[in-house]
């Protein structure tokens, strides 16, 4: 709403710099209430004017001001990669733009779940107004819960695999695990998998099998098979359960 009462007022700005120039040229406009435009026709050609000026302005906010509008700058929000944090990339905002113009921004009129042209890209809105506006991905952390290792945790940034790969391995083999547990309990050397990708967060068990399952919701999943988790989320690795925290 705040965006639509600034392109009015900017029509309404251009309008009155053209008059004010053609007055100090000495020369008129037709008068409204000629027979060359009726009051229809006059409806007609602010309509279009307006939605002219929208879609260019539209056109500049996502793509040269990366998102950033007069609305959107007064609740201090600000487009990011959705989880991570990251600033988007140049082929996200550019993807962005090409489905909100192609449904004339119609796709983003919902409440309840983010709008498709940011969901599809991976993108989502932060603000530091927000009740609880995500920390970056990095600060995130996997708490161990259970076990000898209870209460220790590991935050995603201090992992190897996840800063290179987006990947955080899970098992008892510390020469292959980003989060190595403890020798005595029952997980596999080579146990469990995490994956973000294009916006989403994946658990699998490794494709080889572990012999006392990975379990998410108390359903064990199937060896090899990515699965959807939302985060924060709670998962067992054998007798393990781990806390993945934003």
């Amino acid at each position: 709403m705040c965006d639509l009462l600034v392109v009015y007022l900017m029509m309404r700005l251009i309008q009155g710099l053209i008059l004010a120039a053609l007055n100090e040229t000495g020369l008129t406009l037709p008068q409204f209430n000629s027979e060359l435009l009726n009051e229809a026709g006059r409806v007609a050609v602010s309509a279009l004017a307006f939605m002219v000026l929208l879609m260019l302005y539209w056109l500049v906010c996502e793509t040269v001001l990366k998102g950033r509008t007069v609305g959107r700058a007064c609740l201090m929000l600000d487009i990011r990669q959705a989880g991570s944090g990251n600033n988007p990339t140049l082929g996200q905002l550019a993807n962005r733009a090409m489905r909100k113009f192609a449904t004339f921004g119609f796709s983003g009129l919902t409440l309840r779940k983010p709008a498709s042209h940011d969901a599809r890209n991976g993108l989502g809105w932060w603000s530091p107004l927000g009740v609880s506006a995500d920390s970056p991905m990095s600060h995130w952390r996997i708490k161990i819960a259970s076990g000898s290792q209870e209460g220790s945790y590991v935050t995603l940034g201090r992992m190897e695999s996840f800063n290179k790969e987006r990947r955080i391995l899970i098992g008892r083999d510390p020469n292959w695990s980003s989060l190595p547990l403890s020798r005595e309990a029952q997980v596999s050397h080579r146990h469990a998998e995490l994956r973000y990708d294009r916006g989403r967060w994946l658990l699998r068990e490794s494709p080889a099998g572990a012999r006392n399952g990975t379990f998410l919701n108390g359903k064990r999943l199937t060896k090899g098979q990515w699965t959807r988790i939302q985060v924060p989320a709670t998962f067992k690795i054998a007798d393990v359960e781990l806390h993945f925290q934003r």
